[in-house]
């Protein structure tokens, strides 16, 4: 435990600096005078811009994205290969924390929801899009960095050395690409830019997606 404790708090300290150094300096070099950090990177109060039924709408519609997307993006994957894989990556939460149940809660939140849910939307929702947004729509600037998120995956599949197969990759991309995009258009068309909703969306999905791993 105290070794997953430990790989946890790294994995932390590790993508506050490979996700927050870029945005940081890029802010305090062109938009420091201009305006805080947090307000260029999204990190402000969301304020509800549509309808609450648009928002129970999406929600609705999050939810069953994130149960029944996996299966229909995994769709050409061998069950028996897909299982093998999810048991064998440590890039996975399933496969990380399996069998650990609630002793799986305490570095599961910390990696999760702090080092991938916090950190990868500072950098990619709230980094990226907003760049991105200045050259082209806010539509094509989420679906973009959607796909250079879900690249990220696919990359780090590579040089971790699991040999995943064409299938798992595309299946990957096209899960996190349309995972993100729908994070990135939470933000950006529901609450007004802020971040916070796709940090909590992304942090809290994928620590539930732990715990179930780890029972």
């Amino acid at each position: 435990m105290d070794d997953l404790f430990i790989q946890a708090v790294t994995t932390v300290l590790g993508n506050f600096l490979l996700f927050g150094t870029i945005p940081l300096i890029w802010w305090g070099i062109f938009h420091r005078k201009e305006q805080s950090f947090t307000e260029f990177v999204g990190l402000t109060k969301p304020q509800l811009t549509k309808p609450v039924g648009v928002l129970i709408v999406f929600l609705i519609f999050y939810g069953l994205f994130m149960i029944y997307g996996e299966d229909l993006t995994f769709a050409f994957v061998d069950k028996e290969r897909l299982a093998g894989i999810i048991a064998e990556s440590g890039s996975t939460s399933k496969g990380e924390y399996a069998g650990l149940a609630m002793l799986a809660a305490g570095p599961a939140f910390i990696k999760t929801v702090l080092g991938n849910g916090f950190c990868e939307e500072l950098f990619f929702r709230g980094f990226l899009v907003k760049r991105f947004k200045e050259k082209m729509s806010s539509w094509l600037a989420v679906f973009f960095v959607a796909a250079l998120f879900a690249g990220m995956h696919n990359v780090l599949f590579i040089l971790t050395g699991l040999p995943v197969g064409v299938a798992y990759h595309l299946g990957s991309f096209l899960f996190v690409t349309l995972g993100s995009a729908l994070l990135g258009l939470a933000n950006e068309k529901i609450f007004n830019g802020s971040i916070w909703p796709s940090i909590i969306l992304h942090g809290f999905g994928n620590f539930i997606f732990a715990m179930l791993g780890a029972f």
